[in-house]
């Protein structure tokens, strides 16, 4: 009656919004704990990194993308590899996914794999507002958020996932 409605409902999304942050936090607190470092479960399986790679972009539906695509640069000779899927999955899922969300109506992100004789390197490039260089050495502290990524939702639990995860696979 006294026009209090609009102020609750205020209220209410912002609480809506920083429940859905702190699940994403668990969540990803969650996945971090439950792949052990020796856990034998974990000792992966024989694949085509380049076929991998291909299928899952190709499965990519991430609310980030809006209609962008990814540009996929993949070497034409394909690689078999012995590694734990589900963390190369979760690897390139948060770098792509992190790629479209930080670079909004700018040029498409790109994956590349470059392949050596017994190593392999990929590269998630973005055009977007990038990470300030004297943050940089902040990125893999628990958690962490650029000064400049304030405006964008998440957990800054992303890449300190994916870095313990790209040392687990070596």
């Amino acid at each position: 009656e006294k026009g209090e409605v609009p102020y609750f409902s205020e209220h209410f999304r912002k609480i809506g919004k920083h429940l859905g942050i702190m699940n994403a936090f668990l969540e990803e607190l969650v996945l971090l704990s439950s792949v052990r470092k020796n856990d034998p479960a974990n000792s992966g399986e024989t694949f085509f990194l380049g076929a991998f790679i291909r299928d899952l972009v190709r499965g990519l539906e991430l609310p980030a993308m809006k209609n962008r695509n990814l540009a996929l640069l993949l070497p034409d000779e394909d690689r078999e590899v012995t590694l734990d899927k589900l963390l190369l999955e979760h690897i390139l899922r948060n770098l792509i996914s992190n790629a479209f969300k930080y670079s909004p109506g700018r040029q498409d992100p790109e994956l590349a794999l470059h392949i050596k004789d017994r190593s392999f390197t990929l590269f998630v490039r973005d055009y977007g507002v990038g990470i300030p260089e004297m943050e940089q050495k902040e990125l893999f502290r628990i958690p962490y958020r650029a000064s400049n990524a304030k405006a964008f939702t998440g957990t800054g639990m992303g890449l300190l996932i994916v870095g313990d995860f790209v040392e687990r696979l070596g």
